[in-house]
Protein backbone atom coordinates (compact mmCIF):
# COMPACT_ATOMS: atom_id res chain seq x y z
CA UNK A 1 0.00 0.00 0.00
CA UNK A 2 1.13 3.38 -0.74
CA UNK A 3 1.66 6.10 2.03
CA UNK A 4 -1.22 8.07 0.56
CA UNK A 5 -3.62 5.08 1.07
CA UNK A 6 -2.14 4.45 4.55
CA UNK A 7 -2.81 7.90 5.50
CA UNK A 8 -6.43 8.41 4.63
CA UNK A 9 -7.29 4.95 6.36
CA UNK A 10 -5.87 6.22 9.24
CA UNK A 11 -7.70 9.73 9.03
CA UNK A 12 -10.77 7.63 8.56
CA UNK A 13 -10.75 6.31 11.55
CA UNK A 14 -10.75 9.59 13.24
CA UNK A 15 -13.45 11.00 15.00
CA UNK A 16 -13.42 14.80 15.37
CA UNK A 17 -11.46 17.34 14.16
CA UNK A 18 -9.01 17.92 17.32
CA UNK A 19 -8.14 13.94 16.50
CA UNK A 20 -7.72 14.66 12.77
CA UNK A 21 -4.99 17.47 13.05
CA UNK A 22 -3.56 15.46 15.58
CA UNK A 23 -3.20 12.28 12.90
CA UNK A 24 -2.27 14.88 10.32
CA UNK A 25 0.37 16.58 11.90
CA UNK A 26 1.66 12.50 13.03
CA UNK A 27 1.58 11.82 9.56
CA UNK A 28 3.36 14.34 7.75
CA UNK A 29 6.02 14.55 10.12
CA UNK A 30 6.73 10.33 9.39
CA UNK A 31 6.43 11.23 6.09
CA UNK A 32 7.81 14.06 5.04
CA UNK A 33 10.70 14.06 8.01
CA UNK A 34 10.73 17.88 8.63
CA UNK A 35 12.61 18.58 11.79
CA UNK A 36 9.59 21.43 12.59
CA UNK A 37 6.10 20.75 11.54
CA UNK A 38 4.08 23.53 12.74
CA UNK A 39 0.55 24.56 11.42
CA UNK A 40 -0.62 28.34 12.39
CA UNK A 41 -4.05 29.71 12.31
CA UNK A 42 -5.14 32.85 11.19
CA UNK A 43 -6.92 34.58 14.35
CA UNK A 44 -8.93 38.18 14.24
CA UNK A 45 -7.26 40.29 17.50
CA UNK A 46 -7.81 44.03 17.98
CA UNK A 47 -8.47 45.06 14.29
CA UNK A 48 -5.48 43.38 13.62
CA UNK A 49 -4.66 39.31 11.64
CA UNK A 50 -2.15 37.39 12.94
CA UNK A 51 -1.34 33.63 13.20
CA UNK A 52 -0.80 31.78 16.02
CA UNK A 53 0.74 28.76 16.63
CA UNK A 54 -2.00 25.73 16.97
CA UNK A 55 0.27 22.73 17.13
CA UNK A 56 3.61 21.10 16.41
CA UNK A 57 5.93 18.28 16.51
CA UNK A 58 9.35 18.11 16.24
CA UNK A 59 10.96 21.62 16.69
CA UNK A 60 9.20 24.21 18.49
CA UNK A 61 9.11 26.80 16.56
CA UNK A 62 10.39 30.06 18.22
CA UNK A 63 7.71 32.49 17.11
CA UNK A 64 4.26 31.79 18.21
CA UNK A 65 2.76 34.44 16.34
CA UNK A 66 2.77 35.12 12.95
CA UNK A 67 2.19 39.03 11.35
CA UNK A 68 -0.68 38.54 8.50
CA UNK A 69 1.39 40.90 6.99
CA UNK A 70 4.51 39.20 6.27
CA UNK A 71 5.87 38.80 2.35
CA UNK A 72 5.01 35.03 2.38
CA UNK A 73 1.98 34.98 4.40
CA UNK A 74 0.77 37.60 1.58
CA UNK A 75 1.50 35.81 -1.00
CA UNK A 76 0.04 32.30 0.35
CA UNK A 77 -3.65 34.36 0.87
CA UNK A 78 -3.60 35.59 -2.31
CA UNK A 79 -2.08 32.85 -4.55
CA UNK A 80 -3.70 30.12 -2.48
CA UNK A 81 -0.68 27.85 -3.32
CA UNK A 82 1.92 26.35 -1.49
CA UNK A 83 5.71 28.03 -1.18
CA UNK A 84 8.98 26.58 -0.62
CA UNK A 85 12.56 27.67 0.25
CA UNK A 86 15.28 25.16 -1.17
CA UNK A 87 18.08 26.85 1.21
CA UNK A 88 18.21 29.58 3.28
CA UNK A 89 19.17 32.93 1.29
CA UNK A 90 18.06 35.97 0.86
CA UNK A 91 14.04 35.56 -0.27
CA UNK A 92 10.74 37.20 0.23
CA UNK A 93 10.03 33.24 1.29
CA UNK A 94 12.23 33.67 4.08
CA UNK A 95 9.85 33.95 6.50
CA UNK A 96 8.08 30.35 6.14
CA UNK A 97 11.88 29.43 8.28
CA UNK A 98 10.27 29.35 11.64
CA UNK A 99 13.81 29.03 13.55
CA UNK A 100 17.09 30.82 12.84
CA UNK A 101 18.50 26.91 12.58
CA UNK A 102 16.44 25.90 9.93
CA UNK A 103 17.67 25.91 6.17
CA UNK A 104 14.96 24.85 4.19
CA UNK A 105 11.03 24.11 4.35
CA UNK A 106 7.91 24.97 2.53
CA UNK A 107 4.50 25.94 3.76
CA UNK A 108 0.64 24.79 2.44
CA UNK A 109 -2.20 26.95 3.03
CA UNK A 110 -5.57 25.08 4.47
CA UNK A 111 -8.41 26.73 2.40
CA UNK A 112 -11.93 26.53 3.37
CA UNK A 113 -14.19 28.54 1.83
CA UNK A 114 -11.98 30.05 -0.73
CA UNK A 115 -10.06 31.59 2.45
CA UNK A 116 -7.11 30.15 4.28
CA UNK A 117 -7.97 29.36 7.36
CA UNK A 118 -4.17 28.16 8.49
CA UNK A 119 -1.71 27.32 6.93
CA UNK A 120 1.10 24.17 7.81
CA UNK A 121 4.80 24.50 7.89
CA UNK A 122 7.39 22.58 7.13
CA UNK A 123 11.23 23.14 7.84
CA UNK A 124 14.79 21.57 7.84
CA UNK A 125 17.73 22.18 9.19
CA UNK A 126 19.40 20.69 6.23
CA UNK A 127 19.20 22.65 2.42
CA UNK A 128 17.38 20.50 0.33
CA UNK A 129 15.66 17.81 2.10
CA UNK A 130 12.02 17.33 0.80
CA UNK A 131 10.87 16.82 -2.41
CA UNK A 132 7.70 17.84 -5.10
CA UNK A 133 6.60 14.39 -3.72
CA UNK A 134 6.54 15.35 -0.36
CA UNK A 135 4.46 18.83 -1.32
CA UNK A 136 1.93 16.78 -3.22
CA UNK A 137 1.51 13.96 -0.66
CA UNK A 138 0.98 17.31 2.08
CA UNK A 139 -1.65 18.95 -0.30
CA UNK A 140 -3.43 15.77 -1.32
CA UNK A 141 -3.88 14.79 1.97
CA UNK A 142 -5.32 18.14 3.46
CA UNK A 143 -7.68 17.98 0.72
CA UNK A 144 -9.04 14.35 1.51
CA UNK A 145 -8.74 15.88 5.33
CA UNK A 146 -10.53 19.16 4.76
CA UNK A 147 -14.11 17.66 5.56
CA UNK A 148 -13.09 16.19 8.98
CA UNK A 149 -11.43 19.34 10.09
CA UNK A 150 -13.90 21.97 9.30
CA UNK A 151 -14.96 22.16 13.11
CA UNK A 152 -11.93 23.06 14.14
CA UNK A 153 -11.50 26.67 13.98
CA UNK A 154 -15.14 28.01 14.30
CA UNK A 155 -14.05 29.01 18.15
CA UNK A 156 -11.21 31.01 16.59
CA UNK A 157 -12.97 33.65 14.06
Amino acid sequence: MDKLTKAVIKLTETDSPQETLETLMHIFFINTEPDLCAYYIFITEREKTLLKLDSYKGYKPEITVLPAEEESIIFLRESQESVCLLSKKESPFSGILLDPSMRGGFAVPLIQNKKISGIFYFNYRKPYQFTFQYITFVENLIKIALPKLRGRWRLHA
